[in-house]
């Protein structure tokens, strides 16, 4: 799983070597890969290397995953898929001010 941490933009990164950041979510394989064609996950992106987004990217992939998703969701708001779950994690950050970091397993 890869899973996403919230993490504010100025936090260093020996903070976040402690551990003590709170988990917004996962995504498996499947969903980073899809995620990945739909150009939401950034291409040069590993699902097994850890990386960082802030909170200004974080509003950009919503907006863009809002686009995508409500073009064509009208009788998909109550079924789990990768833009979802994406987008769930992404709002949690949002909504605290936060950036995400992902740690892949």
């Amino acid at each position: 799983m890869l899973d996403f941490h919230l993490i504010n933009d100025t936090t260093s990164k020996s903070v976040i070597e402690n551990g003590n950041l709170e988990c917004a979510g996962s995504i498996d394989h499947y969903d980073f890969t899809y995620l990945k064609n739909i150009k939401i996950i950034e291409d040069w992106l590993d699902y097994y290397k850890d990386f960082r987004w802030t909170n200004e990217q974080v509003i950009q992939k919503i907006e863009l995953l809002l686009s995508i998703y409500h073009s064509d969701n009208t009788s998909k708001s109550k079924v789990k898929t990768p833009e979802k779950t994406m987008l769930d994690i992404l709002q949690k950050a949002k909504n605290t001010g936060n950036g995400l970091i992902a740690y892949g397993d």
